[in-house]
Protein backbone atom coordinates (compact mmCIF):
# COMPACT_ATOMS: atom_id res chain seq x y z
CA UNK A 1 0.00 0.00 0.00
CA UNK A 2 1.49 3.51 -0.75
CA UNK A 3 1.58 6.21 1.94
CA UNK A 4 -1.13 8.76 1.52
CA UNK A 5 -0.05 11.98 0.17
CA UNK A 6 0.40 14.93 1.66
CA UNK A 7 1.19 18.81 1.52
CA UNK A 8 4.57 19.76 0.49
CA UNK A 9 7.00 22.07 1.80
CA UNK A 10 7.21 25.63 0.21
CA UNK A 11 8.24 28.89 0.84
CA UNK A 12 6.83 32.49 0.51
CA UNK A 13 5.35 33.05 -2.83
CA UNK A 14 5.79 29.60 -3.91
CA UNK A 15 3.33 27.53 -6.27
CA UNK A 16 3.99 23.60 -5.58
CA UNK A 17 1.08 23.13 -2.28
CA UNK A 18 1.52 19.31 -3.80
CA UNK A 19 4.06 16.94 -2.33
CA UNK A 20 4.94 12.89 -2.38
CA UNK A 21 4.51 11.66 1.18
CA UNK A 22 8.18 11.68 2.55
CA UNK A 23 9.24 13.90 0.41
CA UNK A 24 10.66 17.30 0.75
CA UNK A 25 10.07 19.36 -2.38
CA UNK A 26 12.20 21.99 -1.60
CA UNK A 27 15.00 19.76 -3.13
CA UNK A 28 14.55 16.71 -5.68
CA UNK A 29 17.69 14.70 -6.03
CA UNK A 30 15.88 11.60 -8.19
CA UNK A 31 15.86 14.73 -11.08
CA UNK A 32 19.19 14.65 -12.71
CA UNK A 33 17.15 15.04 -16.15
CA UNK A 34 18.07 18.07 -18.36
CA UNK A 35 15.37 20.86 -18.41
CA UNK A 36 13.27 21.05 -21.54
CA UNK A 37 12.64 24.80 -22.97
CA UNK A 38 8.89 25.34 -23.53
CA UNK A 39 7.13 27.71 -26.00
CA UNK A 40 3.40 28.31 -24.79
CA UNK A 41 1.34 30.13 -27.46
CA UNK A 42 -1.97 32.53 -26.88
CA UNK A 43 -4.55 33.68 -29.43
CA UNK A 44 -4.86 37.47 -28.78
CA UNK A 45 -8.13 37.29 -27.12
CA UNK A 46 -6.69 34.72 -24.42
CA UNK A 47 -3.52 36.41 -23.46
CA UNK A 48 -3.37 36.00 -19.55
CA UNK A 49 -2.24 39.19 -17.76
CA UNK A 50 0.01 37.38 -15.22
CA UNK A 51 2.32 34.35 -15.82
CA UNK A 52 4.56 32.07 -13.20
CA UNK A 53 6.54 28.84 -13.34
CA UNK A 54 8.51 27.09 -10.84
CA UNK A 55 10.63 24.19 -11.17
CA UNK A 56 11.32 21.56 -8.58
CA UNK A 57 13.56 23.07 -6.26
CA UNK A 58 13.40 26.82 -7.25
CA UNK A 59 11.55 29.72 -6.19
CA UNK A 60 8.36 30.90 -8.68
CA UNK A 61 9.40 33.07 -11.62
CA UNK A 62 7.28 35.61 -13.53
CA UNK A 63 7.36 35.10 -17.17
CA UNK A 64 6.13 37.87 -19.52
CA UNK A 65 4.94 37.51 -23.41
CA UNK A 66 6.84 38.18 -26.26
CA UNK A 67 4.93 40.58 -29.44
CA UNK A 68 3.02 37.15 -30.25
CA UNK A 69 1.80 36.06 -26.73
CA UNK A 70 4.36 33.10 -26.30
CA UNK A 71 5.69 32.78 -22.91
CA UNK A 72 8.96 30.95 -23.04
CA UNK A 73 10.85 29.25 -20.06
CA UNK A 74 12.91 26.07 -19.25
CA UNK A 75 11.22 23.31 -17.12
CA UNK A 76 12.64 20.93 -15.77
CA UNK A 77 11.14 17.25 -15.03
CA UNK A 78 8.19 17.91 -12.54
CA UNK A 79 7.13 21.90 -12.90
CA UNK A 80 4.24 24.46 -11.98
CA UNK A 81 2.54 26.79 -14.07
CA UNK A 82 0.25 29.38 -12.98
CA UNK A 83 -2.01 31.53 -14.83
CA UNK A 84 -4.51 34.88 -14.55
CA UNK A 85 -7.09 36.17 -17.12
CA UNK A 86 -9.00 39.49 -16.34
CA UNK A 87 -12.27 39.92 -17.55
CA UNK A 88 -13.72 43.07 -16.92
CA UNK A 89 -14.23 42.94 -12.95
CA UNK A 90 -14.19 39.15 -13.08
CA UNK A 91 -10.67 36.67 -12.80
CA UNK A 92 -9.56 33.51 -13.15
CA UNK A 93 -7.18 31.80 -12.41
CA UNK A 94 -5.15 28.58 -13.62
CA UNK A 95 -2.71 26.40 -12.30
CA UNK A 96 -0.95 23.02 -13.92
CA UNK A 97 1.43 20.83 -12.32
CA UNK A 98 2.96 18.64 -14.56
CA UNK A 99 6.00 16.78 -16.15
CA UNK A 100 8.20 19.26 -18.86
CA UNK A 101 7.25 15.84 -21.05
CA UNK A 102 3.32 16.15 -21.11
CA UNK A 103 3.88 20.19 -21.79
CA UNK A 104 5.96 19.08 -24.66
CA UNK A 105 2.23 18.20 -26.56
CA UNK A 106 1.49 21.84 -26.99
CA UNK A 107 4.84 23.30 -26.80
CA UNK A 108 5.63 25.32 -29.62
CA UNK A 109 2.12 25.04 -31.43
CA UNK A 110 0.83 28.79 -32.55
CA UNK A 111 -2.37 29.40 -31.05
CA UNK A 112 -5.09 29.52 -33.76
CA UNK A 113 -7.47 32.50 -33.90
CA UNK A 114 -11.40 31.22 -33.29
CA UNK A 115 -12.91 34.40 -33.56
CA UNK A 116 -13.32 37.77 -35.68
CA UNK A 117 -15.13 40.27 -37.01
CA UNK A 118 -16.42 38.69 -40.03
CA UNK A 119 -19.63 37.15 -41.13
CA UNK A 120 -20.59 34.56 -43.87
CA UNK A 121 -23.76 33.81 -45.71
CA UNK A 122 -25.20 31.32 -47.96
CA UNK A 123 -27.89 28.39 -48.30
CA UNK A 124 -28.05 24.76 -48.72
CA UNK A 125 -30.52 22.72 -51.22
CA UNK A 126 -31.21 18.68 -51.26
CA UNK A 127 -32.50 18.49 -47.68
CA UNK A 128 -36.01 17.33 -46.64
CA UNK A 129 -38.41 19.65 -44.29
CA UNK A 130 -38.28 16.15 -41.71
CA UNK A 131 -34.41 16.51 -41.64
CA UNK A 132 -31.80 18.83 -40.44
CA UNK A 133 -29.03 20.74 -41.95
CA UNK A 134 -25.80 21.51 -40.06
CA UNK A 135 -23.07 23.68 -41.31
CA UNK A 136 -20.09 24.81 -39.39
CA UNK A 137 -16.72 26.92 -39.33
CA UNK A 138 -14.13 26.86 -37.17
CA UNK A 139 -16.51 27.37 -33.78
CA UNK A 140 -19.42 28.83 -35.31
CA UNK A 141 -21.80 26.68 -36.18
CA UNK A 142 -26.21 26.78 -38.34
CA UNK A 143 -28.22 24.32 -37.81
CA UNK A 144 -31.50 24.15 -40.01
CA UNK A 145 -34.90 22.73 -39.58
CA UNK A 146 -38.24 23.04 -40.97
CA UNK A 147 -37.25 23.34 -44.08
CA UNK A 148 -35.18 26.51 -43.95
CA UNK A 149 -32.61 26.65 -46.24
CA UNK A 150 -30.49 30.20 -44.95
CA UNK A 151 -28.14 30.60 -42.68
CA UNK A 152 -25.62 33.08 -41.86
CA UNK A 153 -22.02 31.97 -39.44
CA UNK A 154 -20.89 35.24 -37.51
CA UNK A 155 -17.69 36.38 -35.49
CA UNK A 156 -15.25 33.78 -37.64
CA UNK A 157 -11.75 34.91 -37.72
CA UNK A 158 -9.82 36.31 -40.11
CA UNK A 159 -7.79 32.90 -41.50
CA UNK A 160 -8.93 29.94 -43.54
CA UNK A 161 -10.94 27.83 -42.32
CA UNK A 162 -12.68 24.56 -42.91
CA UNK A 163 -16.10 24.13 -43.67
CA UNK A 164 -18.40 21.20 -42.94
CA UNK A 165 -21.89 20.75 -43.69
CA UNK A 166 -24.10 17.64 -42.62
CA UNK A 167 -27.50 16.32 -43.59
CA UNK A 168 -28.86 14.45 -40.62
CA UNK A 169 -31.70 12.42 -40.28
CA UNK A 170 -33.89 13.37 -37.30
CA UNK A 171 -35.44 10.26 -35.19
CA UNK A 172 -37.32 11.09 -31.74
CA UNK A 173 -33.93 12.70 -29.46
CA UNK A 174 -31.23 11.40 -31.80
CA UNK A 175 -29.79 12.84 -34.68
CA UNK A 176 -27.53 11.30 -37.34
CA UNK A 177 -25.65 12.30 -40.50
CA UNK A 178 -25.94 11.13 -43.67
CA UNK A 179 -24.34 13.51 -46.26
CA UNK A 180 -21.12 15.52 -45.64
CA UNK A 181 -20.07 18.14 -47.85
CA UNK A 182 -16.24 19.06 -47.17
CA UNK A 183 -14.76 22.09 -48.02
CA UNK A 184 -11.16 23.06 -47.25
CA UNK A 185 -9.19 26.14 -46.42
CA UNK A 186 -12.04 28.80 -47.38
CA UNK A 187 -11.31 32.44 -46.46
CA UNK A 188 -14.39 35.06 -47.11
CA UNK A 189 -14.27 38.18 -46.92
CA UNK A 190 -16.51 39.51 -44.60
CA UNK A 191 -20.46 39.67 -45.28
CA UNK A 192 -19.27 37.09 -48.25
CA UNK A 193 -21.62 34.95 -50.84
CA UNK A 194 -20.73 31.06 -49.62
CA UNK A 195 -21.40 29.04 -53.01
CA UNK A 196 -24.33 27.13 -52.34
CA UNK A 197 -24.53 24.09 -50.64
CA UNK A 198 -26.22 21.22 -52.59
CA UNK A 199 -26.72 17.34 -50.51
CA UNK A 200 -28.11 15.91 -53.47
CA UNK A 201 -25.48 16.80 -55.73
CA UNK A 202 -21.74 15.34 -56.57
CA UNK A 203 -20.31 17.38 -53.83
CA UNK A 204 -22.09 15.67 -51.30
CA UNK A 205 -20.56 11.71 -50.03
CA UNK A 206 -21.92 9.68 -47.42
CA UNK A 207 -21.39 9.52 -44.54
CA UNK A 208 -19.18 6.32 -42.88
CA UNK A 209 -21.05 4.42 -40.35
CA UNK A 210 -20.17 1.64 -37.35
CA UNK A 211 -21.48 0.73 -34.19
CA UNK A 212 -20.52 1.99 -30.25
CA UNK A 213 -21.11 -0.31 -27.82
CA UNK A 214 -21.96 1.11 -24.38
CA UNK A 215 -22.27 -0.06 -20.78
CA UNK A 216 -22.05 1.24 -17.19
CA UNK A 217 -24.81 3.41 -17.56
CA UNK A 218 -26.82 3.16 -13.89
CA UNK A 219 -30.70 2.49 -13.84
CA UNK A 220 -32.25 5.79 -13.09
CA UNK A 221 -29.34 7.67 -14.81
CA UNK A 222 -29.68 10.13 -17.90
CA UNK A 223 -26.98 9.48 -20.74
CA UNK A 224 -26.43 10.71 -23.76
CA UNK A 225 -23.70 9.78 -27.14
CA UNK A 226 -22.27 12.30 -28.92
CA UNK A 227 -19.25 11.92 -32.37
CA UNK A 228 -17.97 14.82 -33.21
CA UNK A 229 -14.65 15.31 -35.77
CA UNK A 230 -12.00 17.91 -35.64
CA UNK A 231 -10.97 18.88 -38.93
CA UNK A 232 -7.49 20.13 -39.57
CA UNK A 233 -7.78 23.62 -39.46
CA UNK A 234 -10.24 23.57 -36.42
CA UNK A 235 -13.24 23.22 -37.40
CA UNK A 236 -15.28 20.89 -34.52
CA UNK A 237 -18.67 19.34 -36.23
CA UNK A 238 -21.12 16.57 -34.44
CA UNK A 239 -21.83 13.87 -36.69
CA UNK A 240 -24.42 12.02 -34.11
CA UNK A 241 -26.23 12.95 -31.11
CA UNK A 242 -28.58 11.14 -29.18
CA UNK A 243 -30.28 11.00 -25.53
CA UNK A 244 -31.54 9.00 -23.05
CA UNK A 245 -30.16 6.26 -23.98
CA UNK A 246 -29.14 2.91 -22.24
CA UNK A 247 -26.48 -0.30 -22.51
CA UNK A 248 -26.34 -1.56 -26.16
CA UNK A 249 -25.29 -0.74 -29.55
CA UNK A 250 -25.68 2.22 -31.18
CA UNK A 251 -25.13 3.34 -34.72
CA UNK A 252 -22.92 6.31 -35.01
CA UNK A 253 -21.45 8.41 -38.15
CA UNK A 254 -17.80 9.69 -39.55
CA UNK A 255 -16.27 11.36 -42.20
CA UNK A 256 -15.58 8.63 -44.56
CA UNK A 257 -11.73 7.61 -44.95
CA UNK A 258 -11.18 9.06 -48.21
CA UNK A 259 -12.11 12.64 -47.20
CA UNK A 260 -10.17 12.86 -44.15
CA UNK A 261 -6.44 14.63 -44.09
CA UNK A 262 -3.34 14.78 -41.56
CA UNK A 263 -3.95 15.36 -37.83
CA UNK A 264 -7.63 14.79 -38.19
CA UNK A 265 -9.72 12.92 -35.85
CA UNK A 266 -12.77 11.59 -34.25
CA UNK A 267 -13.95 11.91 -30.79
CA UNK A 268 -17.27 9.45 -29.75
CA UNK A 269 -18.68 10.17 -26.17
CA UNK A 270 -20.59 9.07 -23.69
CA UNK A 271 -22.03 10.95 -20.71
CA UNK A 272 -24.04 9.98 -18.29
CA UNK A 273 -25.52 12.23 -14.83
CA UNK A 274 -27.44 11.02 -12.05
CA UNK A 275 -30.14 13.38 -11.63
CA UNK A 276 -30.21 12.77 -7.79
CA UNK A 277 -26.79 14.58 -7.44
CA UNK A 278 -25.48 15.55 -10.43
CA UNK A 279 -22.44 13.46 -10.58
CA UNK A 280 -20.97 12.48 -13.65
CA UNK A 281 -19.20 9.62 -15.62
CA UNK A 282 -18.11 9.83 -18.79
CA UNK A 283 -15.79 7.88 -21.64
CA UNK A 284 -14.24 9.49 -24.65
CA UNK A 285 -12.75 7.14 -27.58
CA UNK A 286 -10.32 8.89 -30.33
CA UNK A 287 -10.78 7.36 -33.61
CA UNK A 288 -9.36 8.15 -37.35
CA UNK A 289 -11.68 6.19 -39.69
CA UNK A 290 -14.65 4.43 -38.95
CA UNK A 291 -14.68 1.41 -36.83
CA UNK A 292 -16.55 -0.19 -34.04
CA UNK A 293 -16.34 1.53 -30.68
CA UNK A 294 -16.53 -0.06 -27.19
CA UNK A 295 -17.61 2.85 -24.36
CA UNK A 296 -17.26 1.13 -20.66
CA UNK A 297 -18.00 3.91 -18.02
CA UNK A 298 -15.71 3.65 -14.75
CA UNK A 299 -17.42 4.00 -10.92
CA UNK A 300 -18.57 6.98 -9.48
CA UNK A 301 -16.00 9.27 -8.60
CA UNK A 302 -15.54 8.94 -4.57
CA UNK A 303 -16.95 12.29 -2.88
CA UNK A 304 -13.75 14.90 -2.17
CA UNK A 305 -13.19 16.92 1.12
CA UNK A 306 -12.71 20.75 0.48
CA UNK A 307 -11.70 22.31 3.44
CA UNK A 308 -10.23 25.60 4.83
CA UNK A 309 -6.44 26.44 5.10
CA UNK A 310 -5.57 29.36 7.31
CA UNK A 311 -5.09 32.67 5.13
CA UNK A 312 -5.28 36.33 5.73
CA UNK A 313 -5.01 37.49 2.14
CA UNK A 314 -7.43 35.40 0.55
CA UNK A 315 -9.12 32.25 0.73
CA UNK A 316 -7.01 28.90 0.06
CA UNK A 317 -8.83 25.67 0.20
CA UNK A 318 -6.98 21.96 0.34
CA UNK A 319 -9.01 19.33 -1.67
CA UNK A 320 -8.72 15.94 -0.75
CA UNK A 321 -9.59 12.75 -3.13
CA UNK A 322 -9.47 9.04 -2.75
CA UNK A 323 -7.64 7.56 -5.67
CA UNK A 324 -9.20 5.36 -8.04
CA UNK A 325 -7.63 2.85 -10.08
CA UNK A 326 -9.88 4.24 -13.11
CA UNK A 327 -8.97 8.08 -12.55
CA UNK A 328 -5.17 8.07 -11.57
CA UNK A 329 -3.96 9.70 -14.59
CA UNK A 330 -4.57 13.12 -13.31
CA UNK A 331 -7.37 15.54 -11.33
CA UNK A 332 -9.11 18.89 -11.93
CA UNK A 333 -10.54 21.23 -9.26
CA UNK A 334 -12.36 24.25 -10.02
CA UNK A 335 -13.83 26.98 -7.67
CA UNK A 336 -16.45 29.36 -8.61
CA UNK A 337 -17.18 32.56 -6.60
CA UNK A 338 -20.23 34.57 -7.55
CA UNK A 339 -19.48 38.08 -5.41
CA UNK A 340 -21.73 41.18 -5.24
CA UNK A 341 -20.81 42.22 -9.02
CA UNK A 342 -18.24 39.71 -10.19
CA UNK A 343 -16.76 36.67 -10.33
CA UNK A 344 -14.21 34.56 -9.10
CA UNK A 345 -13.01 31.42 -10.70
CA UNK A 346 -9.88 29.23 -10.34
CA UNK A 347 -8.91 25.60 -11.71
CA UNK A 348 -6.02 23.77 -10.52
CA UNK A 349 -5.03 20.52 -12.60
CA UNK A 350 -2.35 17.64 -11.45
CA UNK A 351 -1.04 14.90 -13.39
CA UNK A 352 0.80 11.61 -12.63
CA UNK A 353 3.42 12.42 -14.48
CA UNK A 354 4.05 15.33 -11.84
CA UNK A 355 3.59 12.94 -9.10
CA UNK A 356 5.37 10.38 -10.50
CA UNK A 357 3.71 7.25 -8.74
CA UNK A 358 0.18 6.52 -7.80
CA UNK A 359 -0.83 7.80 -4.32
CA UNK A 360 -3.73 6.92 -2.10
CA UNK A 361 -5.22 9.88 -2.00
CA UNK A 362 -5.12 13.34 -3.79
CA UNK A 363 -4.23 16.26 -1.37
CA UNK A 364 -4.47 19.81 -3.97
CA UNK A 365 -4.20 23.06 -1.91
CA UNK A 366 -4.82 26.70 -3.64
CA UNK A 367 -1.09 28.08 -3.96
CA UNK A 368 -0.16 30.76 -1.00
CA UNK A 369 1.61 33.38 -3.37
CA UNK A 370 1.61 36.72 -1.74
CA UNK A 371 4.94 38.01 -2.32
CA UNK A 372 5.18 36.40 -5.33
CA UNK A 373 6.43 38.67 -8.25
CA UNK A 374 3.17 40.76 -10.09
CA UNK A 375 0.86 38.22 -8.14
CA UNK A 376 -1.76 40.13 -6.58
CA UNK A 377 -4.13 38.72 -3.93
CA UNK A 378 -7.40 40.62 -5.36
CA UNK A 379 -7.06 37.53 -7.94
CA UNK A 380 -7.49 35.29 -5.42
CA UNK A 381 -10.97 33.53 -3.72
CA UNK A 382 -12.85 36.01 -1.81
CA UNK A 383 -13.79 35.26 2.09
CA UNK A 384 -17.61 36.61 2.79
CA UNK A 385 -18.97 34.92 0.00
CA UNK A 386 -19.98 30.91 -0.61
CA UNK A 387 -17.54 28.88 -3.12
CA UNK A 388 -19.22 26.62 -5.58
CA UNK A 389 -16.26 23.47 -6.22
CA UNK A 390 -16.40 20.94 -9.22
CA UNK A 391 -13.55 17.82 -8.80
CA UNK A 392 -13.21 15.86 -11.86
CA UNK A 393 -10.83 12.50 -12.26
CA UNK A 394 -9.66 11.22 -14.71
CA UNK A 395 -7.76 8.36 -16.37
CA UNK A 396 -6.02 7.72 -20.00
CA UNK A 397 -3.45 9.75 -21.84
CA UNK A 398 -2.68 13.31 -19.84
CA UNK A 399 -1.23 14.25 -22.98
CA UNK A 400 -4.70 15.02 -24.37
CA UNK A 401 -5.80 17.30 -21.47
CA UNK A 402 -3.42 19.39 -22.93
CA UNK A 403 -4.39 19.17 -26.00
CA UNK A 404 -2.19 17.00 -27.51
CA UNK A 405 -3.11 15.19 -31.09
CA UNK A 406 -4.45 11.66 -29.71
CA UNK A 407 -3.28 8.62 -31.45
CA UNK A 408 -5.72 5.70 -32.74
CA UNK A 409 -7.31 4.12 -29.94
CA UNK A 410 -7.01 6.63 -26.98
CA UNK A 411 -9.00 7.43 -24.68
CA UNK A 412 -9.90 9.27 -21.50
CA UNK A 413 -12.58 8.63 -18.90
CA UNK A 414 -13.24 10.63 -16.52
CA UNK A 415 -16.18 11.67 -13.19
CA UNK A 416 -17.47 14.51 -11.73
CA UNK A 417 -18.43 15.45 -8.10
CA UNK A 418 -19.75 18.81 -7.44
CA UNK A 419 -21.00 20.92 -4.20
CA UNK A 420 -24.11 22.05 -6.06
CA UNK A 421 -26.28 19.75 -7.67
CA UNK A 422 -27.83 20.94 -10.78
CA UNK A 423 -28.41 18.06 -13.50
CA UNK A 424 -29.43 21.04 -16.11
CA UNK A 425 -26.12 21.79 -15.65
CA UNK A 426 -24.48 18.74 -15.27
CA UNK A 427 -26.13 17.24 -18.63
CA UNK A 428 -24.58 19.83 -20.91
CA UNK A 429 -21.08 19.97 -18.83
CA UNK A 430 -18.26 19.54 -22.01
CA UNK A 431 -16.68 16.36 -22.51
CA UNK A 432 -12.76 16.18 -21.95
CA UNK A 433 -10.24 18.91 -23.41
CA UNK A 434 -9.19 18.31 -27.13
CA UNK A 435 -6.93 20.19 -29.27
CA UNK A 436 -9.35 23.14 -30.20
CA UNK A 437 -9.97 23.87 -26.26
CA UNK A 438 -6.76 23.97 -24.17
CA UNK A 439 -7.29 23.28 -20.20
CA UNK A 440 -5.81 26.43 -19.81
CA UNK A 441 -7.88 29.05 -21.78
CA UNK A 442 -9.58 31.13 -19.83
CA UNK A 443 -13.53 30.39 -19.49
CA UNK A 444 -16.09 31.63 -22.53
Amino acid sequence: MLPTFRRAVSGLGALLSIGLAACDLSVDPGDTAPPIDLEIDFCSNDVPVWFAYQNIGESTTRVLPDAQATFRFSAKSRVVIGMVWQMGADYHTEFIYASNEELTAISGRACAEDLGTKTVNGTIAGIAPTQLGVIGMGIASAPLANGNTSYSLTSLPDRPLDLIATRQNLSGMERLADRVVLRRAQNFANNASVPAIDFAGTESVAAATASATVSGIFTGEFAYLNNEFLSQLGTAHSLLYVENIGNGTRQFSAIPAASLAIGEYHTLTLVSVNPDDASLRSVQNYFFTAGNQTLALGPSLEVPNIGTIPNAEYVRLRASLPTQTSYDDAIQIDYSQQQSASVTSMRIWATLGWLRQVVNTWVIDVPDLSGADGWQDAWGLKPGFPIDWVVTGYGGKSTLLFGALPDAGDFVRFAVQQSQPDPAVAALRAPAPRRTARPFQRPR
